[in-house]
């Protein structure tokens, strides 16, 4: 194989790593830090109960029985665990929200489509973007946290007043941590190639040298 040959290889090599690592990244659990549990609860959702079903988007249950099951369950507790939820779901759904159906425009299932809650026609009311997930926190940290929210619907808009949120601790060196071990992992890769191109180099000056 020819030296240009090698390169490319190695060059896609690389570039290969450091692009399927990237989705690694945000469940890698980081030194000194743990998974943890997050929960956001809607605490008077029954009081709208025979106007209005009410969703939770996004889940993790793609469109069909699981996600009709779950969104049934959202509504009778009010209540959805939003740390195990999938952050590339949170993220194509732009946030975290609550929406809210007439009873009149549900199907013959009792439901509505994903579709219709991502960008929902006249009627359907959907609140602003809700807090973030928490997933991770420092091991000193409690191992549970809520979010409890208050629901009115009035004049046409669903609004929710943030009655409590846990907040971690030092969220904020999580995040520094995060973007330091990612940075690490690409800088030994990066290394790594290095090494080994150099590597090459020689031993192949070296054969050259000996003809």
């Amino acid at each position: 194989m020819k030296n240009g040959s090698r390169r490319h290889v190695l060059a896609f090599g690389l570039g290969g790593a450091v692009i399927s690592a990237r989705p690694v990244w945000a469940d890698i659990l980081l030194p000194g830090s743990k998974f943890v549990s997050h929960k956001i609860k809607f605490e008077n959702l029954k009081e709208y109960e025979k106007q209005y079903k009410f969703f939770f988007l996004p889940m993790n249950q793609g469109e069909g029985p699981e996600w009709v099951k779950a969104q049934a369950e959202f509504a009778k507790t009010g209540v959805i665990s939003v740390s195990g939820i999938n952050p590339l779901q949170v993220a194509r759904a732009d946030g975290l929200y609550l929406v809210a159906v007439p009873i009149a425009m549900l199907d013959q299932n009792g439901t509505v489509s994903p579709a219709e809650l991502l960008k929902p026609p006249p009627g359907i009311l959907k609140s602003e973007r809700l807090v973030g997930q928490i997933r991770a926190v420092r091991k000193e940290d409690k191992d549970e946290f809520w979010t409890v929210y208050h629901v009115r619907i009035m004049d046409g808009k669903l609004q929710t007043g943030l009655i409590r949120h846990d907040e971690p601790m030092r969220r904020d060196r999580v995040k520094s941590n995060s973007f330091g071990a990612g940075a690490t992992a690409i800088l030994t890769t990066v290394v790594a190639a290095s090494t080994l191109l150099s590597r090459f180099r020689n031993r192949t000056g070296q054969a050259i040298a000996d003809r």
